[in-house]
């Protein structure tokens, strides 16, 4: 796996740059971690808990303790989010160094329950994730990023965003886009009538073996001997009897019936519509 310190692994100070979906985090650094621990194992330094966690400085994993979370001003601008009280993990990538050392650094957003009456409440969550809670329930939800247009300050849930999006904006349109902003001329005007046909072996790969092999058995009309008449190539049934070539939605659809259509016939199918002559 890539790693901070072969520069394969971006810390997450580096991953939220630019953005606005990030916090501060104030570390303090507690010791050393044993070659055996795995990030996130429990650790102690003096009389604290901590955590070991991934640091930019060292290859060996440091122990370190949450003790600040603040808002994307950073510190001394607003006051702290909250104070951590119990051992909490400090943001991957952030420097080691001497024990006791604080230092402050970028992180991503803390998810959690937010709902402060729910079992699994999260005080220091700044996004509400419902499936964290033990009554999943949703919570000022809306658009979290502030380039969208339906952006919503104060949102805690992350909700759909709308951008900018070229398209269709007529409703009767075949293609029509919902969520198009501006027109890009594309609508394509729905026409009604049956798109199956023309034909029995409409849309059927040609090299197909036995492609448009029309047989009917007719002992009067052999073909080498067979008993059988070839029809390919002088008659093709259709499938349908409507088929409207200009169509684009399906609508009012009659099937083709093949049969005899002789009346003086004893086999004579007043329902058939395409004669099979048989």
């Amino acid at each position: 796996m890539g790693s901070y310190q072969s520069g394969l692994m971006p810390m997450g100070s580096e991953v939220v740059n630019n953005t606005h979906l990030f916090g501060y985090s104030s570390c303090q650094v507690l010791g050393a971690c044993s070659r055996s621990n795995l990030p996130g194992s429990a650790c102690q330094g003096g009389p604290n808990n901590g955590s070991c966690y991934q640091s930019s400085t060292s290859a060996i994993l440091t122990c370190g303790r949450l003790i600040e979370t603040f808002d994307h001003f950073g510190p001394g601008v607003n006051p702290p989010i909250h104070v951590d009280a119990t051992a909490r993990s400090c943001p991957r990538g952030t420097p080691g160094g001497a024990t006791g050392r604080i230092h402050t650094v970028k992180r991503f957003l803390y998810a959690g329950c937010m709902l402060s009456s729910d079992a699994k409440y999260e005080p220091a969550a700044e996004v509400h994730v419902p499936a964290m809670c033990a009554v999943p329930l949703h919570w000022r939800q809306g658009c979290l990023f502030p380039g969208a247009l339906n952006y919503m300050p104060g949102a805690k849930e992350s909700g759909r965003c709308y951008y900018k999006t070229v398209g269709c904006m007529d409703s009767t349109a075949i293609n029509y886009n919902s969520e198009a902003t501006d027109s890009d001329g594309s609508c394509i005007a729905k026409v009604l009538g049956c798109t199956v046909g023309p034909g029995q072996y409409s849309g059927v790969d040609p090299r197909t073996p036995g492609f448009e092999s029309t047989f009917h058995d007719d002992p009067g009309r052999t073909d080498g001997g067979s008993g059988r008449v070839v029809l390919a190539g002088n008659r093709r049934y259709p499938a349908m009897t409507t088929y409207n070539e200009a169509a684009n939605v399906m609508s009012g659809c009659v099937v083709a019936i093949e049969g005899c259509m002789d009346s003086t016939a004893a086999n004579y199918d007043p329902l058939a519509t395409v004669s099979t002559l048989s």
